[in-house]
């Protein structure tokens, strides 16, 4: 559990990355197709708290958050893609 709460309050969010994600090669940048979804479908602007992290082995990667509201929202995000997937395997 990372603790946002420990980060520098005038840190970036590349700052805040190296600290909350030791060894992660990340960019600030997003997919700006992603960018543009979560902000059509949700009304959420991702920028200011997500960075775009490539865990090793995966040339795609995946968001990972720099604030606890971009922590939040990925959590959400997360249950409902969960519950969506049962959903679909309910008869």
């Amino acid at each position: 559990m990372n603790n946002f709460a420990n980060l520098p309050p005038d840190c970036t969010k590349s700052q805040a990355a190296t600290l909350l994600y030791p060894g992660l090669t990340f960019d600030v940048a997003l997919p700006q197709p992603w960018v543009d979804e979560v902000r059509a479908e949700h009304h959420f602007d991702v920028r200011p708290h997500i960075v775009w992290g490539y865990p090793s082995a995966s040339i795609f990667g995946r968001p990972f958050a720099v604030s606890q509201v971009g922590q939040d929202w990925l959590d959400h995000q997360t249950d409902k893609w969960l519950a969506d997937q049962q959903a679909e395997q309910q008869p």
